[in-house]
């Protein structure tokens, strides 16, 4: 819907879409809409470090890899606003637009394309984010809390 509705008002406004084949009837017909599918992992790094915003018009989600891909890009992002969303996607970090609303997620859009300064916010705050959630990181603590569990089990003295 999000597409259609540029594809209709303002032409300038591409959407690359990355999704299985199986998904590409969603986007019949759309010129403003190029579609891809089998990235490499360097394909999508390049992609996302090339978008000047990601759009996630999600219908329900719990976790979701391209969000958090998309932060660590440092690429800003226009997002349904959802729980699931919202547990490690925060405002500083991102436009949230209600469920389902294509003309807030357009609006959203606009105001995005038209403040720069906003986007750069935006993704620097992701890109920080993101590295709280990086992978060594978030080991380090997984261990420090096996290791503060191991040492309560132990008996006083014991090594």
């Amino acid at each position: 819907g999000v597409a259609r509705h540029f594809e209709r008002t303002e032409p300038g406004i591409e959407f690359e879409v990355i999704t299985l084949p199986m998904d590409y009837h969603y986007f019949d017909r759309l010129t403003n809409v190029k579609l891809r599918n089998r990235l490499t992992d360097d394909e999508l790094r390049t992609a996302y470090q090339q978008a000047d915003l990601l759009v996630m018009p999600l219908k329900d989600a719990t976790a979701n890899n391209s969000l958090l891909e998309a932060m660590a890009c440092g690429l800003p992002m226009g997002v349904s606003d959802l729980p699931g969303v919202r547990d490690y996607v925060k405002d500083e970090c991102a436009s949230f637009v209600p469920v389902g609303d294509c003309s807030a997620f357009a609006s959203s859009i606009i105001s995005l394309r038209d403040d720069p300064a906003l986007r750069t916010k935006l993704g620097e705050r992701g890109r920080a984010l993101a590295l709280d959630c990086s992978f060594p990181k978030v080991s380090r603590m997984t261990e420090d809390v096996y290791l503060q569990v191991a040492a309560a089990d132990r008996p006083p003295g014991s090594s």
